[in-house]
């Protein structure tokens, strides 16, 4: 008798830790999916950053569908949205969605460029 109630006890806690290890991995997955969607996001950011502010314009708008992040198993969505503000500076919005939806992750960074004289 004594040995059935060491087992169960055993089974409970043996499937505890296997679902805070599930629940663990599933957790540095999203991180992952959400540092690099982050990332894709700054460098979008940074790319436009090097280009001279008076040139940007909604040629700059841009939907990529398939943008992918090294170490990362799956892609994402980065739209980019470059307006033109009355005092002529560039409000600029950087978007980054996971296409997977287990590695659900979405980001928005926006800036605002002024104009170098």
């Amino acid at each position: 008798m004594e040995v059935m109630v060491g087992m169960s006890i055993a089974a409970i806690l043996s499937l505890a830790i296997a679902n805070n290890t599930i629940t663990s991995l599933r957790t540095a997955h999203r991180t992952e999916a959400h540092h690099a969607a982050s990332r894709l996001a700054s460098d979008k950011l940074e790319e436009l950053a090097a280009i001279d502010s008076i040139v940007l314009d909604d040629t700059y708008d841009l939907t990529e569908n398939s943008v992918s992040y090294p170490g990362i198993n799956a892609t994402f969505t980065r739209v980019t949205d470059v307006t033109i503000n009355a005092d002529d500076t560039r409000s600029i919005s950087v978007t980054v969605t996971s296409n997977n939806a287990l590695l659900s992750a979405e980001v928005e960074f926006e800036t605002t460029f002024a104009l170098w004289e």
